[in-house]
């Protein structure tokens, strides 16, 4: 046996739901987290290792979205208590008659470093500590759905983001891997003419 004092780098849980029952939004969030919950108990992990979840939600408006936001953070700590992960919600329309799905990043169970939940101004993130290494998940950076000027809610998003790095002693230089949302980039638009 190799008796080693470095901590061993755990793969994270990669896990997809969506609703299987439910007819409200608030239904179908609640069901999306209880699989979440029974997934992630299944593949060695628990809510408590929940790094970061993004939910695609149905909504036809930005009032539609606002509201539908609003009611999925209400939601949230029933499941998370104030340990509540870095979450986006995205308006990209999921499966047909599905009004919300949930990606989700975990680590399993067994991982020995130190998850911590925090907030810089309004944004909810999440860093990984162990002594090898340090990772930051933040999601939802751009906070103003009514902003209608694309140009403008990336650098909202970016000034956002810079504050968290800041928050971490980072800067943008320490990104490894980043994803840009955008919303209703797969909806199909009738054919003029």
């Amino acid at each position: 046996m190799i008796d080693s004092m470095e901590p061993e780098i755990y793969s994270k849980i990669f896990l997809s739901q969506v609703p299987a029952r439910g007819l409200t939004f608030d239904e179908q969030v609640e069901d999306c987290l209880k699989s979440l919950k029974a997934k992630a108990q299944a593949a060695g992990s628990d809510l408590t290792n929940a790094l970061m979840l993004t939910f695609f939600v149905k909504a036809e408006k930005t009032s539609d979205y606002t509201q539908k936001k609003s009611q999925g953070l209400s939601i949230l700590p029933q499941f998370f208590g104030s340990n509540i992960p870095a979450t986006s919600f995205v308006a990209q329309n999921p499966e047909e008659n599905i009004l919300v799905s949930l990606d989700a990043i975990l680590l399993p169970k067994i991982y020995g470093g130190r998850i911590h939940h925090k907030d810089c101004n309004g944004i909810r993130y999440t860093s990984v500590e162990s002594p090898l290494f340090t990772e930051v998940y933040a999601a939802g950076l751009a906070n103003h759905p009514n902003q209608t000027d694309p140009s403008a809610q990336y650098r909202e998003a970016f000034e956002s983001l810079k504050r968290v790095l800041r928050n971490e002693e980072m800067d943008f230089s320490h990104i490894v891997r980043q994803w840009n949302y955008i919303e209703g980039f797969l909806k199909i638009s009738p054919r003029n003419g």
